[in-house]
């Protein structure tokens, strides 16, 4: 190799190491954050459970929520019933189980 090319090459590999890897990429600082001061998500999803066994208990709480519809978690207090429901339903649905999802975002 003679001097002329392999100075060539040698600058080609030091300017290869000195690359910047956020110019190269377009990439902007990453220290430049956006706060959010107060976001609220509303999340809602529908999960379809089909042949479900569970005990007659179980299932009579399942029914009593059923029967008041949609229920508030602030109940859990109140009734034993919707308690021993929501905690059913909590250990046995996911999120990722969900089939529909909607997002309600508000933010400021």
């Amino acid at each position: 190799m003679k001097s002329g090319k392999l100075s060539v090459y040698a600058t080609s590999i030091i300017s290869m190491y000195n690359w910047n890897f956020n110019r190269t990429f377009n990439i902007k600082s990453k220290n430049r954050m956006k706060k959010i001061k107060d976001l609220t998500v509303t999340v809602t999803y529908t999960v379809d459970l089909y042949d479900v066994e569970v005990s007659e208990k179980v299932y009579d709480d399942l029914n009593a929520l059923a029967d008041k519809g949609r229920v508030n978690c602030d109940l859990m207090n109140l009734d034993e019933q919707v308690c021993t429901g929501f905690e059913w339903l909590s250990d046995h649905i996911h999120e990722s189980d969900a089939c529909d999802w909607n997002y309600e975002v508000d933010m400021e």
